[in-house]
C-alpha cells in the first residue's frame, strides 16, 4: 500500500469515527427530546386526571362505601377523559386489578403488565413502560391514588402511540447516516485527490533519485511548492547539483591522468627507444672504445631524460590530488638562499618581501621551474630576474628572462602538460613541457594565478601572485 493510500484510510477511518459519533450523539439527543417531551405531556396529564377525580369527589363530602367511591371517581374520570381527549393518547382506571374506565384500543392485558412494575413512590410516582402492540409502539404510564382517607386505591393508566415519533426518529438516522456516508465518501475522495497532489513530489523525488542512480546526475526535481516536501525537494535538488558537480570533477581529474599517463608512456618511448637502440649497439656491434663511451652517454643521458620526466610527472599528479594544507608564513629569504645556491650564476634575485604565506617546498618548485624554462630559453650571456614583492595583499614572484620569447598564439597553451612551443628545441634542453603546467597547478594550489608576457626575440615574464596571509 502506498504512503498516499495509508494516510488516506486512516483520514477517512478518523472521519468517519468523528462524524458517526457526531450523527449519532445528535440522534440520541433529538430521539431524547421527543421522548421526554411524550413523557412530559403524560405526566402532566395523569396529574390533571388524579388531581381533579380527588377534589371532585372530595368536594361531594362524607365517607362512602368503596363501590359508592368506585362509582364516582369512575364517573368524574370518564367526564374528565371525555373532555381532555388528545389525539393517539388513551385513558385508562382500574381498582382492585379491574378496569372501571378503559377508551385503550389495544389488548388490555398489555395494561395489566404494568402490575408487574415495582411500586410507585413519593418520589418517583409514575412508572413508565413501553409496550409494543400490532406494529405499533405504545408508551404506557401508571400512577395511583387515593380518595380522602379511603384505602381503596385507584391506578390511572395514559397510553400514548409514540409510533410516529419512532419512525421520525428512524427517518433522522437513515438522513443522518446517509449524510454521513455522502459526506465520507466526498471526504475519502477529497482525500485522496488532496494527498495524491500533495505527495506527487515525493513520487518525482523518488523517481529523480532513481534516475541519479543509474547515471542521469543532470535530473532535478524542480518542485516549485513551499511547504515541507518543497523543502526537501530544493535540498535534494541541491544536493544533486553538487554531487553532479563532484563527479564532473572527478571526471575530469580522471580524464586529466589518463591524458597524464599515455602523455608520459608516448614521451617515455624517446629516452627509451634510445636505451634500448644503444643498448643493442653496444651488444651486437663491434665497437672501440671511443664509440662505447659515445653509446654509454647516450643511454645515461636518455635514463636521465626518463628520470626526470617520470619526477616531474609524479610532482604534477601529486598536485592534482587532494593535498594536505601545508601552508604557514615563512621567511622570503630562506626560500632566496635555497634558489641561490642551486643557481650561483645568472640569475639576479630582487626581494622587496620579508614574509610569504604558502607551501614553502612547493613555492621553491614553482620558483626552480620557472629559473630553469628561463635560463634554457635565455641567451648564456644574459641573466634571468628574479622578483619577489607585496603588492596589493598579493605576494607576487615575477621571474623575468631575456630569452627567445613565446609567439602569442602559443601562450594560453604553455601551462598545458607536454605542450611544447619548440619540441626539438626542448627535448635538446632537456624540458619535458610539464614545467610551466606544474607552476601553474601550484599557484591555483595557493588560490593565486600565473600570468605570462612575452615578445618573440626579446623577453618573456612570468608572473604569479599568491594571496598574502592578512591579520
Amino acid at each position: 500500500m502506498k504512503l498516499w493510500q495509508k494516510i488516506s484510510a486512516v483520514s477517512i477511518a478518523v472521519t468517519l469515527l468523528t462524524m458517526s459519533t457526531a450523527v449519532s450523539a445528535i440522534i440520541a439527543i433529538q430521539a431524547s427530546a421527543r421522548r421526554r417531551a411524550d413523557e412530559e405531556q403524560i405526566r402532566s396529564s395523569i396529574d390533571v386526571f388524579c388531581s381533579n377525580c380527588v377534589s371532585a369527589v372530595s368536594a361531594q363530602g362524607g365517607v362512602y362505601r368503596d363501590v359508592t367511591l368506585q362509582s364516582m371517581v369512575q364517573f368524574y374520570f370518564s367526564q374528565f377523559a371525555s373532555v381532555l381527549r388528545y389525539e393517539n393518547v388513551y385513558y385508562s382506571l382500574s381498582a382492585d386489578g379491574e378496569y372501571l374506565f378503559n377508551l385503550c384500543p389495544y389488548d388490555p392485558a398489555l395494561l395489566s403488565e404494568q402490575h408487574s412494575l415495582p411500586e410507585s413512590t413519593e418520589e418517583e410516582p409514575y412508572l413508565f413502560r413501553t409496550l409494543s402492540e400490532q406494529g405499533e409502539s405504545l408508551l404506557v404510564c401508571s400512577r395511583s391514588f387515593t380518595v380522602s382517607q379511603s384505602q381503596q386505591e385507584f391506578r390511572v393508566y395514559i397510553t400514548k402511540n409514540v409510533s410516529e415519533t419512532e419512525r421520525q426518529i428512524t427517518r433522522y438516522r437513515l438522513i443522518g447516516f446517509g449524510t454521513l456516508a455522502f459526506a465520507c465518501a466526498v471526504s475519502a475522495l477529497l482525500t485522496a485527490l488532496l494527498l495524491r497532489s500533495a505527495l506527487k513530489p515525493i513520487a518525482l523525488l523518488t523517481k529523480t533519485a532513481d534516475a541519479i542512480s543509474k547515471g542521469n546526475y543532470r535530473l532535478r526535481t524542480d518542485c516549485s511548492s513551499h511547504d515541507e516536501i518543497g523543502q526537501l525537494s530544493a535540498a535534494f535538488d541541491r544536493m544533486s547539483e553538487a554531487m553532479e558537480g563532484k563527479i564532473d570533477s572527478l571526471d575530469q581529474e580522471l580524464e586529466q591522468k589518463e591524458f597524464l599517463i599515455g602523455a608520459l608512456s608516448h614521451e617515455i618511448k624517446t629516452p627509451m627507444t634510445a636505451v634500448m637502440g644503444y643498448g643493442e649497439t653496444l651488444l651486437r656491434m663491434p665497437l672501440d672504445r671511443e664509440q662505447q663511451m659515445v653509446c654509454a652517454g647516450k643511454i645515461v643521458e636518455a635514463g636521465r631524460r626518463a628520470e626526470t620526466l617520470s619526477r616531474k610527472m609524479m610532482e604534477l599528479i601529486s598536485l592534482t590530488e587532494q593535498h594536505p594544507d601545508g601552508k604557514r608564513q615563512f621567511l622570503v629569504s630562506g626560500l632566496v638562499e635555497s634558489l641561490r645556491s642551486v643557481y650561483p650564476q645568472r640569475v639576479r634575485f630582487a626581494v622587496k618581501a620579508e614574509f610569504v604565506y604558502g607551501d614553502e617546498t612547493l613555492l621553491y618548485s614553482l620558483t626552480a621551474n620557472l629559473i630553469q624554462n628561463s635560463l634554457r630559453a635565455s641567451p648564456g650571456n644574459t641573466e634571468v630576474t628574479v622578483s619577489i614583492e607585496e603588492k596589493g595583499g598579493f605576494t607576487v614572484i615575477e621571474v623575468r628572462d631575456q630569452g627567445c620569447g613565446i609567439p602569442p598564439e602559443h601562450i594560453q597553451h604553455v601551462t598545458e602538460p607536454f605542450y611544447r612551443v619548440d619540441k626539438d628545441r626542448s627535448r635538446k634542453a632537456g624540458g619535458a613541457g610539464l614545467g610551466l603546467a606544474i607552476c601553474s597547478r601550484i599557484a591555483a594550489w595557493h588560490g593565486g594565478t600565473l600570468d605570462i608576457e612575452s615578445r618573440v626575440g626579446e623577453r618573456t615574464v612570468v608572473r604569479v601572485s599568491i594571496p598574502a596571509l592578512t591579520t
